[in-house]
C-alpha cells in the first residue's frame, strides 16, 4: 500500500471469503475489486456474464446495447469462425468502453520431461490428464 500512499491514494486492502466478496460486489459495496477467472476456454463464458447488461457477474453494471446484441448473437452461432468474429467484435467494443481494467493475462505454459508419457495439456490449465500420466 505504500506505493499507493506515495501517489496520494489512501487505500486499505480487505481480504475476504469469496461468498462475502460476491455479496459485496452484487450490492455495489466496493470501490475497487481484484478478481481472476480460471478455466475460460470458450469466449462466451468469459464475456456474457461479465459484459451483458443482464449478466450474472456484471458487477460494474456495464450496459451497451450493441454488446448485448452481439453476445446474444454469439450464443446462437455454431460455426467456430463466425463465433470468433462475433466475440472479436465484442472485445473491440469492450476495449474501447473499458468497463473495467484487466491488469494481467495469465497464460499457461507446460513443460514436460521426455520420460513422461500420457500427459496431454488442456487449454484451460486443468491437470485432469495427470490421471493418465506415467513415468516409466
Amino acid at each position: 500500500m505504500s506505493i499507493l500512499r506515495s501517489s496520494g491514494i489512501d487505500a486499505r486492502a480487505e481480504i475476504t471469503e469469496f461468498p462475502a466478496l460476491v455479496q459485496a460486489l452484487l450490492a455495489g459495496n466496493y470501490q475497487v475489486a481484484l478478481l481472476g477467472w480460471l478455466g475460460l476456454v470458450d469466449p462466451d463464458r468469459g464475456m456474457y456474464n461479465q459484459f451483458h447488461s443482464k449478466g450474472s457477474q456484471n458487477w460494474e453494471k456495464y450496459n451497451n446495447p450493441r454488446v448485448d446484441a452481439l453476445l446474444d448473437e454469439g450464443r446462437q452461432k455454431s460455426d467456430p469462425a463466425d463465433r470468433a468474429r462475433t466475440y472479436r467484435d465484442v472485445a473491440r467494443i469492450i476495449a474501447s468502453d473499458l468497463p473495467y481494467y484487466v491488469l494481467t493475462y495469465q497464460g499457461y505454459i507446460v513443460g514436460i520431461n521426455r520420460r513422461v508419457q500420457g500427459f496431454v495439456p488442456i487449454p484451460n490449465g486443468s491437470f485432469r490428464s495427470l490421471w493418465g500420466t506415467s513415468v516409466p
